[in-house]
């Protein structure tokens, strides 16, 4: 994700501040034992080292150490160097990056991203459901699809249907149109459905040609998140 135009600048730092104040609230209410769940969605973590890495890519980020190809070392990198701190201390290492955050998001909203996505896995694995209808939500939702356009470049144009949201990559005749609830297409376009899910939003034509570009932030789930 790369900056925009000032008005989609200033909405994306209004947007990360407000989920910054979901997660820290929702991580302060859960604390250390409710913190202490796996995670559906990144399943080699706890609901804590979840935190540390969100933490941490807004850390990176506002320190301009942010990788070009962001890689398993990076992010076990987050958890390994908050592996000692409590949760309150990760937390209040996280509010003294937010201004340089903030200001760094304006120019690249990448940790929006981020943060936008894995708030829903930290929801899912602490059982909270909520803000799946944000305009940060959105925002995130179209630039996935915006690179789920570019994996299936080549292709005959794959088509996305909800009630709320409709998308397709290209012109032309679909050659697979999903159609399914718009939390669940934005989950699916983010790498967090699994193949039974994805084939059962199927409405016409054939997964199996796109399919990989479904994994394209990751492996796709073994089993269901259960959201």
């Amino acid at each position: 994700m790369t900056g925009g135009t000032d008005a989609t600048a200033e909405t994306t730092v209004t947007e990360w501040q407000a989920a910054y104040d979901r997660v820290r609230d929702l991580a302060r209410e859960k604390g250390e034992a409710g913190l202490d769940v796996k995670v559906p969605a990144t399943p080699d973590w706890t609901a804590r080292q979840l935190l540390a890495h969100m933490v941490g890519v807004g850390h990176d980020a506002q320190a301009g150490q942010m990788p070009e190809q962001p890689d398993d070392d990076w992010t076990r990198g987050h958890v390994e160097q908050r592996r000692d701190l409590s949760v309150d201390q990760v937390l209040d290492a996280w509010a003294e990056d937010r201004i340089s955050i903030e200001a760094t998001v304006a120019d690249d909203p990448g940790p929006l991203a981020d943060l936008v996505i894995h708030e829903q896995d930290l929801r899912g694995a602490v059982g909270e459901p909520g803000a799946r209808d944000t305009p940060g939500l959105a925002l995130v939702r179209d630039v996935a699809a915006g690179q789920l356009a570019e994996a299936v470049r080549g292709r005959d144009p794959l088509r996305l249907e909800s009630n709320g949201w409709t998308w397709q990559s290209h012109d032309g005749d679909p050659g697979l149109v999903l159609r399914a609830e718009e939390y669940d297409l934005f989950r699916a376009i983010t790498s967090r459905r699994t193949e039974d899910e994805l084939r059962s939003y199927v409405a016409a034509g054939d997964l199996d040609p796109y399919l990989d570009a479904f994994a394209g932030m990751g492996p796709l789930p073994e089993r269901s998140l259960g959201e």
